[in-house]
């Protein structure tokens, strides 16, 4: 009878040695999120890079917002374009580890760009373009295509 325990207790401790060894622990060792804003809030031209490291990959990431969810398969970095402003949330797993974050996609003002061109500029001191004359004999204006005045062109 005593072999029967030993031989018990042997193959307890052999299976408690098996699961210990199965139940390694993978914990990220960084996830880098870096949003690109958008060049206007209607704009769909965001950008976000995720880069990993970890536990060995492949990581498969996942972004999701109110303009749906879009899936990466990487073995280190992952970038998502063509994104609209706003919040998103991101998940990432790799060997039974989960991470989960989120980042918002901004509008950038660097990418805001107004072009001027002056064209028929009117001084404060010249009275030529500013107010006609009450006095003018031809009117300014058309209506519907028609002159406002019998001989205007």
């Amino acid at each position: 009878m005593s072999a029967k325990k030993i031989v018990t207790k042997g193959a307890i401790k052999l299976m408690l040695v098996l699961c210990l060894t199965m139940l390694n622990m993978y914990v990220f060792a960084g996830v880098t999120i870096t949003p690109e804003g958008a060049t206007c809030v209607l704009a769909c031209d965001g950008k976000v890079t995720i880069s990993i490291s970890g536990p060995d990959g492949p990581y498969e990431v996942r972004i999701s917002s109110s303009y749906g969810t879009q899936t990466q398969t990487t073995s280190g970095t992952a970038t998502f374009t063509d994104l609209c402003t706003g919040p998103y949330s991101v998940s990432v797993q790799a060997e039974n580890c989960d991470y989960s974050g989120s980042f918002k996609i901004p509008v950038d003002p660097d990418n805001l760009q107004l072009d001027f061109d002056i064209q028929n500029e009117v001084c404060k001191k010249r009275t030529e373009a500013s107010q006609p004359s009450p006095q003018a004999q031809t009117p300014l204006f058309r209506t519907n295509g028609t002159p406002a005045k019998p001989g205007l062109p």
